[in-house]
């Protein structure tokens, strides 16, 4: 594990760099637990699938790109345009929760969300669905078999009342 954390830090380093105490907050760590829980606990698959899901939506949602698509009059005024409160206050939510300071909302509504609908992760629903289909597929041909071999039972059956007669 700290291996994997030091190589990590070095990958990180250069990409950006620097590394300066605010990437030591408690955002960064609960984005981390959020990458995991969102990917699935106790997989490296989900580890990864979770952050870069993470990750990716991050920067959809902080680059403005969903802002073009809000209705108008939902969008803020450019400054020095007179709006009433009520405007204003229908407005704010939706400019804080498309901007970079929503983002640690949206990101606590992805957490509770996953761990309420999804407890497993996005891999162990994944994995649920293929043993589900497996086992489906195990039943499908188990009754098959039944049938034919009952089939051939009542086949079996009839073939020896001829004979008597």
């Amino acid at each position: 594990g700290a291996l994997m954390a030091a190589v990590g830090g070095m990958l990180y380093t250069p990409q950006n760099g620097i590394i300066t105490p605010s990437k030591m907050e408690a955002v960064e760590s609960i984005t981390v637990v959020a990458f995991v829980a969102v990917g699935g606990r106790g997989t490296l698959t989900g580890a990864v699938i979770g952050a870069l899901l993470v990750s990716y939506l991050n920067s959809l949602l902080t680059s403005g790109f969903f802002y073009g698509s809000v209705p108008g009059f939902l969008k803020m005024p450019p400054d020095g345009v007179l709006q009433s409160d009520l405007m204003y206050y229908l407005r704010r939510p939706f400019q804080v929760l498309l901007s970079a300071d929503g983002w640690n909302f949206v990101l606590g509504g992805i957490f509770v969300a996953i761990t309420l609908l999804m407890p497993q992760g996005i891999v162990g629903a994944w994995r649920g669905l293929l043993s589900r289909g497996r086992t489906g597929v195990a039943a499908a041909v188990e009754e098959d078999a039944e049938r034919a071999h009952a089939e051939q039972g009542a086949l079996d059956s009839t073939a020896a009342e001829e004979v008597r007669v």
